[in-house]
């Protein structure tokens, strides 16, 4: 009989963040239906030098959702979100690729897109920020936050440890994330 070997999702997930170095974040507001209004995170990623020989941007959305009944909400908002359409907003897109969300159960929806581009478009932060972040937000349909480019922060924010956030009962895992690195 063979043996089936368990995948570890969240392993899985981890040595793919190991492959790729941060560029920028940014917060946004996102009203998935007219009642219910949820906070995110992007974060907006490439491969490490020597790791890929694709040019390709990873973007990772971080989105509280407090229980189930707003997952589920997010979660329709994200699957009716035409990802095909990011390429008629911006010039350099080859293929846009989402990845199914993933949840662990802690509250918070993680959704993947990966951004494959031609080769000669040059990941700037003029780039980032003029081309992909409007974007993003376009399609999305959410409202954003200003991008935080990961160069610009102080090295002692780069080295990020969750016992260092600042805690409050009242604000979310990402609202504190976002305090913790604009140094609120």
């Amino acid at each position: 009989m063979k043996s089936e070997k368990i995948i570890d999702l969240k392993q899985q997930l981890i040595g793919l963040f190991e492959k790729e170095e941060v560029l920028a974040f940014f917060d946004f507001e996102l009203a998935v239906d007219p009642g219910a209004s949820v906070q995110g995170l992007c974060k907006i990623s490439e491969p490490k030098a020597g790791t890929s020989k694709s040019n390709y941007l990873s973007l990772l959305f971080i989105i509280d959702a407090i229980d189930a009944a707003i997952e589920a909400k997010v979660d329709l908002y994200m699957k009716g979100i035409l990802w095909h359409e990011f390429k008629d907003r911006m010039s350099g897109i080859d293929m846009v690729v989402p990845m199914p969300h993933v949840s662990y159960g802690t509250r918070h929806y993680l959704k993947e897109v990966e951004l494959y581009l031609d080769r000669k478009t040059q990941i700037t932060p003029s780039f980032v920020s003029g081309d992909l972040y409007p974007a993003i937000v376009k399609t999305l349909g959410c409202r954003g936050g200003e991008p935080v480019f990961w160069n610009d922060l102080p090295r002692e924010k780069k080295q990020f440890d969750l016992t260092e956030v600042p805690q409050g009962t009242d604000r979310s895992l990402i609202e504190m994330i976002i305090d913790y690195f604009k140094g609120r």
